[in-house]
């Protein structure tokens, strides 16, 4: 199951190109369009014109708030009912349209052993060091074990503690220190530091984004929850450093994130992007 979030009927060029090659690449997948509600129609029939009229898609409406920013759509990825959703699958591949795939490896990566699978996540100015990522997944190219995910959400662990926020917070100013202390108190006592996290949590208050609680946290509470290490993870994915780790890797992955939201992005991909 390939889920591709569209907020917009309104598609730039690259995202258009990134559509147009998930419909190409990915086709014998069933691909579902996930949107807000109000936009469904205007969408469906954008996506049909751009892929064609006898391109196969579903559509996985959701009401408007879930899809009408960066943090509420970061809170829908934390919903129970948001997995519920894709039960009759094993995974689900979410592919946001600032990411693209080279090939069509999803049922090779449906086989290996990991509950959750993405790119590694290295931050802005981060230097190249495989050992010193902050973790593995990014979510916007990322591969979820169904089961797990629900599993995991039952059991509403604590995936954000003190000494997580002031791990978060160093080299923050002094007032947004207190700032965050006192929202990270707030999520604290109504829940919203557990997963399933209720609305206005960690992801809107704490700006924690969903990627980083499956990625990071959620294992080092829950050490059943398997998150595909550096090595497999940039196998299916590159997000930053995106020359040194082609080199690394002497191969495509099987997918990239960011591949034209990044500065310099679209010049490193476009001769790959070419070629497949």
């Amino acid at each position: 199951m390939v889920v591709i979030p569209i907020p917009l009927p309104q598609l730039r060029p690259p995202e258009q190109l990134s559509l147009r090659r998930a419909f190409r690449l990915l086709a014998r997948h069933p691909l579902v369009l996930l949107c807000p509600a109000g936009r469904a129609a205007a969408i469906a029939e954008a996506v049909a014109a751009l892929v064609g009229p006898g391109a196969r898609f579903t559509l996985h409406a959701v009401p408007d708030p879930w899809m009408a920013s960066e943090r509420t759509y970061n809170q829908l990825m934390l919903r129970p009912a948001f997995y519920a959703h894709y039960r009759a699958y094993s995974h689900l591949l979410i592919h946001q349209l600032d990411a693209t795939v080279f090939a069509d490896e999803l049922l090779a990566w449906c086989r290996r052993p990991w509950d959750y699978i993405g790119p590694p996540c290295f931050g802005p100015g981060d230097p190249f060091d495989p050992s010193t990522v902050p973790f593995n997944g990014v979510g916007g190219f990322s591969l979820r074990r169904i089961a797990a995910f629900e599993a995991a959400l039952a059991v509403a662990p604590l995936v954000f503690r003190y000494g997580d926020l002031q791990r978060h917070l160093r080299g923050w100013s002094r007032r947004g220190r207190l700032v965050m202390h006192a929202r990270w108190l707030a999520c604290r006592l109504t829940g919203g530091c557990r997963l399933p996290a209720p609305p206005s949590s960690l992801a809107h208050w704490l700006g924690i984004n969903e990627d980083v609680i499956f990625g990071r946290q959620l294992p080092m509470v829950r050490p059943l929850f398997r998150v595909a290490p550096y090595d497999e993870a940039v196998r299916f994915g590159i997000d930053r450093h995106v020359d040194q780790q082609l080199r690394r890797l002497g191969r495509l992955p099987f997918g990239a994130h960011a591949w034209w939201t990044l500065p310099g992005h679209r010049e490193q991909w476009d001769p790959w992007l070419a070629q497949t």
